[in-house]
């Protein structure tokens, strides 16, 4: 488990859970965009260990699905709460 260190978003306690970064992009895809706008979250990998991992996910992802964003007690899709907390790259950033 990797922690980032940016100073942005200390106030706020984000887990983010992915699986198999090296093989799904959907998995990289929340990961790239938060390391990229600064925000400090728990980084968290569950791979994917087994042909059906739903029931295994289940335990910690209401939909047995991952990417997942947890926000404190609340589980989110990660990539509608990055939008949310870093939203406004594009207005900012010409870049993005």
């Amino acid at each position: 488990m990797r922690a980032t260190t940016a100073a942005k978003g200390d106030a706020m306690s984000y887990t983010l859970i992915t699986a198999n970064r090296n093989y799904s992009s959907w998995s990289l895809r929340p990961w790239l965009l938060m390391t990229a706008l600064d925000i400090r979250f728990e980084d968290r990998l569950e791979p994917f260990a087994k042909p059906d991992n739903y029931e295994d996910f289940r335990a910690f992802s209401p939909t047995g699905q991952v990417p997942l964003l947890i926000d404190g007690d609340e589980d989110l899709s990660a990539f509608d709460r990055v939008d949310d907390v870093g939203g406004e790259v594009e207005r900012r950033d010409p870049r993005a």
